[in-house]
């Protein structure tokens, strides 16, 4: 099986296929428009999508996908079952966004624990009735629903639009605890606007010393199933993790190298940089005019650890960004 998804593998396998990219969207349960976005470059297969374009060129390896049938009848059961994967998917994908467990989602329709064990992996389908309770409890849509705006671009960016996995179970916990903001960011020894940004969902995957904390200070754990989640959606292949952090928060700042991205409140990328410790870089930065909230609100890196790569990647974002460089403006060119 491929281990990189290029796009034009995945243009040459569908080929070879004869499939369309509508067609092939409608076995991954996604939108066309994200099948010619991975073909062309424009973004890649993530987290549970990525791992149905793998099952799909497995498939083709093992000479599966290029059986077709011209009739019609078997043409449109092949397409139920791809609805039907991509509901099964959804449902594991909306509970995980809960911050549900198979058996707290089970209590709230009605049903067995091995029921949403079977819907998650193909076993069984929900019925009408059901279906309409999952989505009234997940927000759920069938395949074939109208989306909204926000819908269709996070289908074609392969993500799931809705709140953040860790921010919404931050949320319960600390609620069901009866923590204001204030308690918990004291009781866990981050700072508020931390929490407030993990739970509105503009911090998704937070330093591991951060998650830490606030599981101890809320005396639970954190699901080891949205810890995968989150992992997986955050990892970059080839490259590492893409983590978030407070930079506002000195006991935050990560002691690593690698390149860090600066974001305002708006969340619009305002500085790019790279360092050997960025921790250290960040306190060339603490005295600057410009460091501090609204301008510098949230921030990411990614550890990498070679010096010549760390500042080829730099040059390139800033390029990218042109005149959204709003501060670190040394390496584009006008």
């Amino acid at each position: 099986m491929p281990k990189n998804l290029d796009g034009d593998l995945i243009r040459t396998v569908r080929e070879s296929c004869s499939l369309s990219q509508a067609e092939l969207a409608q076995q991954l349960g996604v939108v066309p428009g994200t099948v010619s976005a991975w073909e062309t470059g424009r973004a890649h297969p993530r987290g549970a999508v990525k791992r149905k374009v793998r099952n799909w060129l497995g498939r083709v390896e093992h000479g599966d996908a290029n059986d077709r049938d011209d009739d019609k009848t078997a043409a449109h059961v092949s397409n139920s079952s791809a609805n039907e994967a991509g509901f099964a998917e959804s449902i594991r994908r909306g509970r995980i966004k809960n911050a549900w467990s198979q058996k707290e989602l089970a209590e709230k329709l009605g049903v067995t624990q091995g029921t949403i064990s079977n819907w998650e992996n193909g076993k069984g389908s929900p019925d009408r009735s059901q279906k309409n309770r999952l989505q009234e409890v997940l927000g759920l849509r069938e395949a074939d629903r109208v989306t909204t705006g926000a819908e269709k671009v996070a289908q074609e960016r392969g993500e799931e639009a809705g709140p953040a996995a860790f921010g919404t179970w931050l949320n319960r916990m600390r609620l069901e605890r009866g923590l204001s903001v204030a308690e918990l960011a004291s009781k866990a020894g981050i700072s508020r606007p931390a929490v407030y940004n993990i739970e509105s969902g503009h911090i998704e995957n937070p330093r591991p010393e951060t998650v830490r904390r606030l599981e101890q200070a809320l005396g639970k754990e954190l699901p080891a199933e949205t810890k995968k989640e989150i992992r997986a959606e955050a990892t970059v292949e080839g490259v590492g993790e893409f983590v978030e952090f407070d930079p506002n928060d000195k006991n935050d700042w990560p002691d690593m190298s690698g390149i860090y991205v600066f974001y305002d409140i708006s969340e619009r990328p305002i500085y790019v940089g790279q360092g050997s410790n960025i921790k250290r870089r960040i306190q060339d930065h603490e005295q600057k005019f410009w460091f501090k909230s609204p301008i510098v609100e949230t921030a990411a890196c990614i550890e990498v650890k070679d010096d010549s790569l760390r500042e080829k990647i730099e040059t390139i974002l800033i390029r990218f960004l042109k005149r959204n460089a709003v501060i670190n403006k040394q390496n584009v060119e006008r």
